[in-house]
């Protein structure tokens, strides 16, 4: 279209308008049949330069923590659940840890080895806050962008996910292979429990 209005602008002839629009449709169906990519890109690459293309870009989606979000409770529990009812739940969830909601609104994170080590001592029946050290865990956002979810994973295990409206309201978890997926296939195919934006 640049080029249609730079015609128009120097002949001062509205009357070449269709005409010119013509002929730069076919111009653009032809030069990209002939060539996928930019004639900048092997212009620049002649001169030994890879830059960055805006339509790639544009290509790749912007990913945030709702592409790859598990939207239930199951790896949550209750400060006083007993240590047996968490390291079963963690078991069937075939999972490393879960995440402890130590009072309203804030939340720790238990290993599973911690729990086996506590269930062998003996105190399966003790809640895990008595049985069991819990650490502190940051909360990220559905509407963050993945990669602070990547930085947080690389020192948690599983992050909660809570509401913006609410931010004691934990609306889903978030682990690495959560994350992995979403990256593989953001768009096609979404793994059971992971939520998909509308």
């Amino acid at each position: 279209m640049t080029s249609v209005f730079m015609v128009v602008e120097l002949s001062a002839n509205c009357v070449i308008v269709l005409p010119v629009m013509v002929a730069n449709t076919i111009a653009i169906l032809v030069s990209g049949h002939m060539q996928h990519e930019s004639v900048f890109v092997p212009a620049t690459s002649q001169d030994g330069f890879d830059l960055p293309s805006a339509e790639e870009r544009r290509e790749h989606p912007v990913m945030h923590g709702e592409y790859a979000m598990r939207r239930d409770r199951e790896r949550v529990v209750w400060k006083r659940t007993k240590v047996s009812q968490a390291l079963e739940r963690v078991e069937q969830d075939c999972a490393q840890a879960l995440l402890v909601e130590v009072r309203h609104g804030r939340w720790a994170w238990v290993e599973r080895r911690d729990l086996k080590r506590a269930l062998d001592a003996g105190k399966g029946a003790e809640g895990i806050h008595a049985a069991v050290r819990t650490r502190p865990v940051l909360r990220i956002y559905p509407d963050l962008m993945i990669d602070q979810a990547f930085r947080n994973l690389a020192v948690y295990p599983l992050l909660p996910v809570a509401s913006r409206m609410n931010p004691s309201c934990i609306v889903g978890t978030q682990t690495i292979e959560e994350l992995h997926r979403a990256y593989a296939n953001p768009r096609i195919e979404t793994p059971a429990g992971v939520a998909t934006p509308d």
